[in-house]
């Protein structure tokens, strides 16, 4: 569904990939993308009630999002933040209590992967025999998963008991002590817009002998 998303501006939403769930080192910007366009996408998906939960979630998910980005705050406008926020909260827990007994969540593949491969490290740094025995164990989980007689993954619950999810309530303050989030973002200084501007001049110089181009 992602796929299906049609591109936006030059560099605003562009062209999803076609697994977005199985890509690696998301930077901050695809993370924003995804929460533009995530209501359409995940419109229908799960059985009502759940679907509408959802989609509450993750309006005032963008909500949220939309309104600590903005770059110039009024008391009004942090007020809303404080409120929107009170909401959101209510509407996480909501739903994670509502969806925890119903729905079987697993982890992802990939982070699967990455966990045999933390302890494939781990062993290879105790002994270098260790290394063949965990490679070993390694084939015989994939060989396992692909089985039917595999049994059910452990369930994976969302944790609410985050730092990420418990600095959410300190936007508000923190704008109104230090100011709006643009001002010491990272955004700024490394943004999306910059590398396809210098990505577009790549045509209009020598590849092999950039001393001579310049």
């Amino acid at each position: 569904r992602f796929r299906q998303v049609p591109v936006f501006g030059q560099d605003t939403i562009c062209r999803f990939h076609a697994n977005v769930g199985e890509l690696k080192q998301f930077a901050a910007r695809e993370y924003e993308d995804v929460l533009q366009c995530i209501i359409p996408v995940f419109e229908g998906l799960l059985p009502n009630p759940f679907d509408d939960m959802a989609m509450d979630l993750l309006f005032l998910t963008a909500y949220l999002h939309s309104l600590g980005k903005l770059r110039m705050h009024m008391d009004s406008m942090l007020l809303i933040l404080e409120q929107v926020t009170t909401e959101f909260g209510k509407a996480l827990r909501k739903f994670v209590k509502e969806t925890g007994d119903t729905f079987h969540t697993t982890k992802l593949p990939k982070e699967k992967a990455a966990r045999l491969q933390r302890q494939a490290n781990k062993a290879k740094k105790s002994s270098a025999s260790a290394q063949t025995t965990v490679q070993t164990a390694l084939q015989t989980d994939t060989s396992t998963e692909n089985s039917d007689s595999m049994p059910a993954a452990a369930k994976k619950e969302f944790n609410l008991s985050t730092y990420k999810i418990h600095s959410l309530g300190d936007y508000a303050s923190t704008i109104r002590h230090i100011g709006t989030t643009d001002s010491y973002t990272t955004h700024i200084v490394c943004s999306s817009a910059e590398h396809y501007a210098g990505a577009g001049l790549t045509g209009k110089t020598l590849r092999g002998s950039r001393s001579t181009a310049i």
